[in-house]
């Protein structure tokens, strides 16, 4: 992984929407519907945070019957993991 990448996925995961919803989707995967209510945020901005972290490869997104559903790339689970324990020690 190069260093601009590497800072394009810091950044993305940077901002607190973007977190949340990769937190969620580490979970399993949502339709937008789903994520508007748990963030409790305009449709509009999920989708625009949702298309940021589809192009830094963070997210995938699929279509079942006529829901559009999006899953966290498998390949990040561990940097949500890593961020959670880190979280996690700062509480204690």
């Amino acid at each position: 992984m190069t260093s601009k990448k590497a800072s394009e996925i810091f950044s993305a995961l940077g901002h607190p929407i973007r977190l949340k919803i990769a937190y969620f989707l580490s979970q399993r995967d949502h339709c937008v519907c789903e994520l508007i209510f748990k963030l409790n945020e305009r449709q509009n901005l999920v989708s625009h945070h949702l298309a940021i972290l589809k192009n830094c490869g963070i997210i995938e997104a699929y279509n079942s019957s006529k829901w559009r559903f999006y899953r966290l790339n498998s390949e990040f689970a561990g940097i949500l993991k890593t961020i959670s324990q880190v979280q996690n020690k700062k509480l204690e």
